[in-house]
């Protein structure tokens, strides 16, 4: 991705990093946001679970504009942790999603976006039809696999708290 990042840029095209818990996937989507800073563009991270609230609480970004529609706008947009916080028994979680996804693929503006579903029928089950159509033309699945890496960092604490001095 990184090897042809001003073409991706240009066409909009995002990553949805799809895997299990503790394999890296938020981190990855913030290096290739680190890469896109240094080359001018800017960057947004933002949990998938505050898309509600930033609308329903009208969260301000800057003097000018809401975190709404900076999420709308800005060329580089990382929506982490998909799935949490979405669906409501009214569907507006899954309408301001489809509104944002939808908007950033129209104005080919790159979108990452991080979960643990997978992007068959887990994930269609969480968003609308629309989401995903518009998800298909601006966004490549990338499944993460591997051993727990949150798991090497838990070891290397337990075994701190068990030394002996």
């Amino acid at each position: 991705y990184i090897s042809d990042m001003d073409w991706m840029r240009e066409k909009g095209v995002g990553l949805l990093l799809y895997g299990p818990n503790g394999l890296g996937k938020t981190c990855a989507a913030v290096v290739i946001g680190k890469e896109y800073r240094r080359r001018g563009a800017t960057v947004m991270f933002m949990a998938a679970a505050d898309i509600k609230s930033a609308v329903i609480n009208g969260d301000t970004f800057d003097d000018s504009q809401t975190l709404m529609e900076r999420a709308r706008t800005v060329d580089v947009l990382i929506l982490d942790d998909l799935g949490k916080g979405i669906e409501d028994s009214t569907g507006f979680g899954k309408r301001t999603l489809d509104d944002l996804v939808r908007s950033r693929a129209a104005g080919s503006r790159v979108t990452f976006i991080t979960t643990n579903m997978k992007p068959g029928l887990q994930l269609q089950d969480a968003l609308k039809n629309s989401t995903m159509h518009s998800l298909k033309e601006s966004i490549m699945p990338v499944l993460f696999e591997g051993p727990d890496l949150r798991e090497r960092g838990a070891e290397e604490i337990r075994l701190r708290f068990a030394w002996e001095g």
